[in-house]
């Protein structure tokens, strides 16, 4: 079976306009097959990365900053210990 595909699955986004300008290719279902898998394994790897980037930048923020809690007030606020203008 021919199948009409395009590299792009999600529909108007902005990143997608050099996917809509170009036509349409046509290839064998199993080719179709292999290119949704390999696309789709790349959306899970960057998925991913950014998944323990976040992870990276939250462990490296509370491993900086320490929470105090102001006596008068009763409120807590964060402070670098660090800094030279604690």
């Amino acid at each position: 079976m021919v199948r009409s595909f395009r590299s792009c699955f999600i529909k108007n986004a902005p990143h997608c306009a050099s996917a809509r300008r170009r036509k349409h290719v046509l290839m064998f279902e199993h080719n179709v097959q292999d290119v949704v898998k390999t696309l789709s394994a790349e959306k899970l790897q960057g998925l991913w990365r950014m998944r323990k980037a976040r992870q990276y930048i939250k462990a490296v923020i509370v491993g900086r900053f320490s929470k105090r809690m102001k006596r008068s007030t009763g409120k807590w606020y964060y402070i670098d210990p660090n800094s030279p203008n604690r």
